[in-house]
């Protein structure tokens, strides 16, 4: 059997404890509890007030031609289909 090529068990036996301690190492992870705490959550916050100050003028102004656009189309679309 040539040296630098491995047997099927041995092979084997080795992925198998990369499989363990790879479970092993998310099992510390998941309780060493460093995760998702309060910073995150007020960075998540932080985000979203910034967005909404930046975002929500600028819907108002779309709304506001989306509106009037359809004020306008309306206002043919009834001269159109209810002549006075």
């Amino acid at each position: 059997m040539n040296t630098k090529q491995k047997s099927p068990v041995l092979f084997s036996a080795l992925i198998l404890e990369a499989a363990a301690r790879k479970a092993s190492a998310t099992a510390q992870r998941m309780t060493r509890r460093s995760g998702f705490g309060i910073n995150e959550v007020i960075g998540i916050a932080a985000g979203v007030i910034v967005a909404a100050l930046v975002v929500i003028p600028g819907l108002q102004s779309f709304a506001g031609d989306v509106l009037d656009r359809l004020g306008t189309w309306w206002g043919g679309m009834a001269t159109g289909l209810f002549p006075a």
